[in-house]
This record gives C-alpha cells, sequence and structure tokens, in this order.
C-alpha cells in the first residue's frame, strides 16, 4: 500500500467531505423535521428557557428554520464556511439556552450533560468542515470552476 492511509485519504477526500456533509444535515433536516411536525409542542420547551410566553413559537420556528435551512446548505454544499459558522452559533446557543444542567439534578442533569458532549462533539465536526471547506462536490465549489 503506497503512501499508506493519508494518500488513501487524499485520494478520497472529496468523497468523505460529501459524506460528513450529509452526516452533519442529516441530523439537523431530521431534527427540523420533527420539530416542524409539532412546533407548539416544541415552542413549549421553550418555556424552560424563561421566555416570555409569545416567544416559544417563534422562536421555535426560527430554530427549526435554521435546522432545515442550514442542513439543506450543507447537504447541497452551498457556502459551506459561512453555513458551517452559523451551525456552531446555533449549537452553541442550544447548548446555553436549551441544555441548562447546571438548573438541574439526577437524571435530567445527565441527559443534558450527554447532549452537551453531543453537541461538542458535532462544533469538532464543523471546525474541521470550517478548515477543510466544501470539497469537489460542494455546488459552491461547481460554482467556481472555469
Amino acid at each position: 500500500m503506497s503512501g499508506g492511509l493519508e494518500a488513501v485519504v487524499a485520494r478520497h477526500q472529496d468523497h468523505l467531505l460529501l459524506i460528513g456533509r450529509l452526516a452533519l444535515a442529516y441530523l439537523f433536516i431530521e431534527s427540523a423535521l420533527n420539530h416542524s411536525t409539532n412546533l407548539e409542542g416544541f415552542a413549549a420547551t421553550f418555556n424552560n428557557f424563561q421566555l416570555p410566553e409569545p416567544l416559544g413559537v417563534p422562536m421555535a420556528g426560527l430554530a427549526v428554520a435554521v435546522e432545515l435551512l442550514g442542513g439543506i446548505a450543507l447537504a447541497a454544499g452551498f457556502r459551506v464556511r459561512e453555513t458551517t459558522v452559523l451551525m456552531i452559533v446555533f449549537v452553541l446557543v442550544t447548548i446555553f439556552v436549551g441544555h441548562r444542567f447546571w438548573e438541574m439534578e439526577g437524571p435530567p442533569r445527565r441527559m443534558h450533560v450527554i447532549q452537551i458532549k453531543k453537541n461538542v462533539a458535532i462544533i469538532g465536526g464543523f471546525l474541521a468542515l470550517l478548515v477543510a471547506g466544501g470539497g469537489r462536490f460542494a455546488v459552491s465549489a461547481w460554482s467556481r470552476r472555469p
């Protein structure tokens, strides 16, 4: 095997970036679709964040829009770096607004700590994508071709 693992990764880099983008996109698109089927129920969870009652549905709608549009942009490879920054901010807001483990005890606290760990790992994936870009199979890359 000439070149080892580095050569294999280099040869398949664009495919791996596509798979990584699709994996991250799936997470957010699926979440958006689930939340949109019960937007009022999703909005009710915003009451736990001490938001005024009328803000629940608009905030839930905004979250669904970011998840869905961000996920679609990632899948397509549209403005990957910009989308990645948006999604990192979204995930950070989710961590600090949606998973306030410091206000909890017992099983709910453990569950939210696990969610935060998952979100930190997602941010790690986004940071790698931010550095690498979307790859050759990204729509944005197609528009730069001569």
